[in-house]
């Protein structure tokens, strides 16, 4: 299932992550873990934001691999956001409307 990531940091923990290099460092262990189609990054309500999505196959590694170091490193928010692509989408309708919506 493609998932979406969003990862907002802690002002002061970003900023001291910055200055010390653990933030590029979290974010490349990563993106080699998760091996993202795309990752964006942003100010999001005054705060320092990164958006990756990418291919998920098993939620408990997701969870425990990529999001904890986040949590502990970081003091990030993440949250994990089920996500479709066209495709996807059209897919879904359709099968949809097979079952008799």
């Amino acid at each position: 299932m493609r998932m979406m990531l969003r990862v907002t940091l802690d002002i002061t923990a970003g900023n001291r992550g910055i200055q010390d290099g653990t933030v590029m460092k979290l974010i490349q262990k990563l993106q080699a873990r998760i091996k993202p189609e795309a990752c964006y990054y942003t100010a999001l309500c005054g705060q320092r934001t990164m958006l990756a999505f990418f291919e998920c196959h098993e939620a408990s590694s997701v969870i425990v691999e990529i999001v904890e170091p986040l949590f502990i490193g970081l003091n990030a928010k993440c949250d994990l956001t089920p996500v479709m692509n066209d495709a996807e989408l059209q897919r879904g309708f359709e099968a949809w409307k097979k079952a008799g919506a």
